[in-house]
């Protein structure tokens, strides 16, 4: 049996289980939750999914989503 899991992994090294996909270039909130057009202006961290990647050890497949933060410029010009 294999245990199937997904983890957001921050600039910063930190992780965080999520029990949603993402995919490649999509926006996503600090909670791994799609964001869609306009963003809100009072959100102050947003991120982008730059790589996915997934690792398998004993029992478990892991899917890692690593996440960039975009500045106040970048989300503007989205």
């Amino acid at each position: 049996m294999t245990i199937h899991s997904m983890r957001l992994l921050y600039p910063d090294g930190e992780w965080q289980e999520t029990e949603t996909p993402l995919y490649i270039n999509e926006i996503c909130d600090m909670n791994g939750h799609a964001l869609r057009l306009p963003y809100p202006a009072s959100m102050r961290l947003i991120y982008r999914v730059y790589r996915i990647s997934t690792s398998i050890e004993t029992g478990e497949e892991i899917r890692c989503f690593h996440l960039e933060q975009l500045t106040m410029d970048e989300i503007q010009s989205l």
